[in-house]
């Protein structure tokens, strides 16, 4: 028996998320335009770098069944399909500090309600995060990392669809709200 593995990719550097769903003898048909952006530039008061990259999806078929909709054919794991994602990334950099700051955005997404058997359909609107971040490379060797995820605490839309105990669309949503962090790391 033959087995694909359809995944479902976040584009955050720092910590990539994968969802992966397994569909028997599913054949999976995608089409659309993704455009990267990148600039860069060195001044007095240090370098300013910025990448943009957008992505959008005319096209997403399972087996000839159209998912951008968002039906539910293939269960209530693989979720809503948005048409667009965008992620801009800025940083500045002087000497030992830089800092950074992140906006990730999933565009609105359609489910079908085949459950009612009135297809009708719901929308999940718009999400946008900011993620921002803070960086000191030390004179030992060392660099300290502080940042913050989702840092004007946004929740994700709810789901009412969602069948699987939370309240929003897992394969597409991070529902863990504002996460601070610190690293260290050292090297010898």
């Amino acid at each position: 028996m033959h087995r694909r593995c359809l995944a479902v990719v976040r584009m955050v550097p720092q910590a990539p998320e994968q969802a992966c769903h397994r569909l028997e003898h599913a054949l999976r048909r995608a089409s659309g335009v993704d455009l990267g952006l990148r600039w860069h530039q060195e001044t007095a008061s240090g370098k300013l770098d910025s990448e943009l990259l957008l992505g959008w999806l005319a096209r997403h078929e399972l087996d000839g069944v159209d998912t951008l909709d968002g039906r539910q054919d293939f269960g209530e794991a693989w979720g809503p399909r948005p048409r667009s994602q965008a992620r801009l990334d800025t940083r500045w950099e002087r000497g030992d500090w830089s800092f950074a700051w992140q906006v990730l955005h999933t565009g609105s997404a359609r489910l079908e309600d085949l459950g009612s058997g009135l297809d009708e359909f719901v929308r999940l609107p718009s999400w946008t995060t900011h993620d921002v971040q803070a960086r000191w490379r030390t004179p030992w060797n060392g660099v300290l990392v502080v940042g913050v995820r989702n840092l004007f605490d946004r929740e994700p839309p709810i789901d009412p669809l969602q069948s699987t105990g939370s309240d929003y669309a897992f394969a597409l949503y991070d529902g863990s709200g504002r996460t601070p962090y610190l690293q260290y790391r050292q090297s010898w």
